[in-house]
């Protein structure tokens, strides 16, 4: 017989394998267990780390970046995101290829064939040879020695030399991305596709599960039958579960979680949320009703105030120097007993960002 998970204890096990229902003071372990924050707005990735951690501090994500234990650059989607460092030598080699193949189009549109591309990138490694360069100076460098540049064509450039394993990301002055070379020795100990789609599996089971293995191509962005083959090499590790009426399955070592009785929570989730991004039907977390004031098109996932594992709200941040304001704008009415929670999420994210904090709860949405 098929083990039935309800809705309350199905997000439940999603909060907790994110982290947010249980929250560690190691950043490395933090990004362990989420797997990986999107990271196109660097802020809202860092914001995605005091989410799922408690004691550290926007500073801390910075100085692991500068320090080569995390690493923020192009995977999932094709898109920016943090992971930690010891996980590139799996994941790299396992969504490289697989973008790159995906941007033959574009890349012909911007007139970047593979020639053009191959001596982009063993110049970008010879300036970067010197240290960590901007886009606009590495821009220079590349026009300097007629490539093309206008337009996309140089961060198409620069994202092509990160899929291949040159260079990786870096916020050195700001949260704007620089750049620097990636050590070749952090690339040791590819295990081969079978075997990393295996470990993706496993990992995203862990942070996301129960799931299916659509959730795992949409999320990924990989080919479904990859999906699917990471997910039956797991066979001996999962569970299958009626989860919310949909067939899914869940780690075994996560079974005892359902023994927990579900806790009443709140978080204010920054934009482009993994929690948001990780499943093929979001009705479970974001509503149908105000799927649009939070996911309003063209790849934007706004801040959203979570309430017991549903979007009740937005929010966003009006800063000022030495202090902020975060303004909620529920989409339903607040309990009274729960502001307080509320206000310790304010406090928390000021706390978080060196700054005071101040709630401003305005009306409920129309």
């Amino acid at each position: 017989m098929t083990l039935t998970i309800g809705p309350a204890q199905l997000r439940y096990l999603r909060l907790r394998a994110q982290g947010l229902a249980a929250p560690v003071s190691d950043l490395k372990q933090t990004l362990a267990r989420a797997l990986s924050l999107q990271a196109q707005d660097y802020n809202a990735a860092v914001l995605g780390v005091r989410a799922r951690s408690c004691g550290l501090v926007d500073e801390d994500v910075r100085e692991a970046l500068i320090g080569g234990e995390l690493c923020w650059t192009w995977l999932m989607r094709g898109t920016l995101h943090l992971v930690n460092m010891a996980d590139l030598p799996w994941l790299l080699p396992l969504f490289g290829p697989q973008f790159i193949r995906l941007t033959a189009r574009r890349y012909r549109e911007l007139g970047l064939d593979e020639d053009t591309r191959r001596r982009a990138t063993a110049l970008l490694r010879q300036f970067l040879a010197d240290g960590p360069q901007t886009r606009a100076a590495l821009k220079d460098m590349l026009a300097a020695e007629g490539l093309p540049v206008e337009g996309q064509a140089c961060p198409h450039l620069l994202r092509h030399a990160a899929l291949e394993g040159a260079l990786v990301c870096v916020p050195l002055r700001s949260s704007r991305p620089e750049y620097r070379l990636l050590d070749d020795r952090a690339m040791d100990g590819w295990p081969g596709c079978d075997a990393a789609a295996a470990i993706l599996a496993r990992r995203f089971l862990r942070a996301f599960g129960p799931a299916r293995a659509a959730d795992l191509a949409r999320w990924s962005g990989l080919p479904m039958r990859l999906a699917r083959a990471g997910l039956d090499a797991l066979a001996d590790e999962v569970t299958a579960v009626n989860a919310a009426g949909q067939e899914a399955v869940i780690a075994r070592d996560q079974l005892p979680w359902l023994d927990d009785e579900p806790r009443h929570s709140l978080y204010l989730l920054p934009a482009f949320d993994a929690l948001l991004l990780s499943h093929v039907d979001r009705d479970l977390v974001l509503p149908a009703e105000v799927s649009r004031a939070i996911h309003p098109g063209g790849g934007i996932i706004r801040p959203s105030l979570l309430v017991d594992g549903v979007v009740r709200g937005r929010w966003q941040l009006k800063r000022s120097r030495r202090s902020m304001t975060v303004i909620v704008t529920p989409f339903v009415p607040i309990p009274r007993g729960r502001t307080p929670q509320l206000e310790a999420e304010v406090a928390d994210l000021g706390r978080f960002l060196g700054r005071d904090a101040v709630l401003k709860l305005e009306e409920v949405a129309a």
